[in-house]
């Protein structure tokens, strides 16, 4: 103890205070920032301090809010300027040749734009004659088709078998047989001839079918196809001459210049028959 007292002066004491308080400021300071500002800092390192910017990060997710209601209506525009009247159009009637596809002429049109053109059709060839007035050529043929029946029941089927174009002269059977051949027949199914048996010899005079029927200049060759239950003679008729009656079917065989009759009798109810014909003048 006589040494340690021996050792402390005010000096000592003093100076062993300061290194105390010394020490314990050194360690207050230590838990505290001592820089409070980047401008304490000097530029250049501040700049030596800064680092580069980092890429962008990701867009982030649309919001949630609604749309907005929609906003008023916006005034009318002004109305614009009338346009310029567009010139009246016009035609005009042109010549044959006049445009190269008009060969027998037209109309050309053209206003304010452009022009255009409606062409004439052109003149036909003639056309057949007509045959009102006229008579059958000489060896000229027409054919046509005709039907009988269904009968009611039996007794005489009759049809008209008319010529479009009427024959100069008509046609008979009045001299068929004495000397002269006929001039109207009929030839059934089989080819044969049926109007009598006087008129057998005379089939050669109808050489076609029901399908190609033609007949010898002067005569009328009618064609069956089907004769169902009826019968083709001189004695119910054959084939008659409208001019001199067809009464129940009788009449003079032949043919008027306009036509004829054929006339059958039905044997049974239904009877029915057709075919087709020709005639050819003298």
């Amino acid at each position: 103890m006589s040494f340690l007292r021996r050792r402390v002066t005010y000096t000592n004491v003093a100076v062993t205070l300061a290194l105390v308080f010394a020490m314990a400021g050194g360690a207050y300071a230590a838990g505290r920032y001592v820089i409070t500002s980047t401008k304490q800092i000097s530029p250049k390192v501040r700049k030596a301090l800064k680092g580069k910017a980092g890429p962008a990060g990701p867009i982030g997710p649309a919001g949630a809010g609604v749309a907005g209601p929609r906003g008023p209506q916006g005034p009318a525009g002004a109305n614009g300027t009338n346009g310029a009247n567009g010139s009246n159009g016009e035609s005009v009637t042109i010549a044959a040749a006049a445009v190269a596809e008009c060969k027998s002429g037209g109309t050309k049109f053209s206003n304010g734009t452009g022009t255009g053109h409606a062409c004439n059709g052109e003149k036909g060839a003639p056309g057949p004659e007509g045959n009102i007035g006229k008579t059958l050529p000489s060896k000229s043929t027409e054919t046509g088709a005709w039907v009988a029946g269904p009968a009611a029941a039996t007794g005489h089927l009759r049809v008209a078998i008319s010529f479009p174009i009427p024959l100069v002269a008509p046609l008979s059977n009045e001299e068929c047989g004495k000397g002269a051949p006929c001039q109207v027949h009929v030839i059934n199914v089989a080819g044969e001839e049926v109007n009598g048996d006087k008129e057998k010899e005379h089939s050669q005079f109808c050489t076609g079918s029901v399908s190609n029927p033609t007949a010898q200049p002067g005569n009328l060759c009618v064609y069956v196809a089907t004769e169902e239950n009826v019968v083709f003679t001189t004695a119910v008729g054959g084939v008659l001459d409208p001019a001199t009656g067809t009464t129940l079917g009788n009449g003079e065989e032949g043919a008027g210049e306009t036509g004829a009759v054929l006339s059958s009798f039905a044997t049974e109810s239904e009877g029915t028959s057709f075919g087709t014909w020709a005639v050819t003048a003298p």
